[in-house]
């Protein structure tokens, strides 16, 4: 890619690294599920189960990631783009 600076791959080499936490976290609250018996399709677990703050810690952790990522990537994105361009 011509258009791109010298460089500019570890931009998109930190957005997979981002990917890969994702995947990570998926996988924690897959297993969470199985280890505290949450069932789908809850997203969290119900009031008074017996692992209620455990499971919803793991799968809190995840939404967290999930409701910024977007924002992480696409500023990722710019600010790579404004350093590597010295604008």
């Amino acid at each position: 890619m011509s258009f791109l600076p010298d460089g500019y791959g570890y931009v998109f080499l930190s957005m997979g690294g981002g990917f890969a936490l994702n995947i990570y976290l998926s996988i924690n609250v897959a297993m969470a599920r199985k280890k505290y018996d949450v069932q789908y399709p809850a997203l969290y677990a119900p009031n008074g189960h017996k692992y209620e703050k455990e499971f919803n810690s793991v799968q809190r952790a995840h939404q967290n990631t999930l409701e910024s990522f977007s924002f992480v990537f696409l500023q990722t994105a710019l600010c790579g783009k404004n350093i590597y361009f010295d604008l």
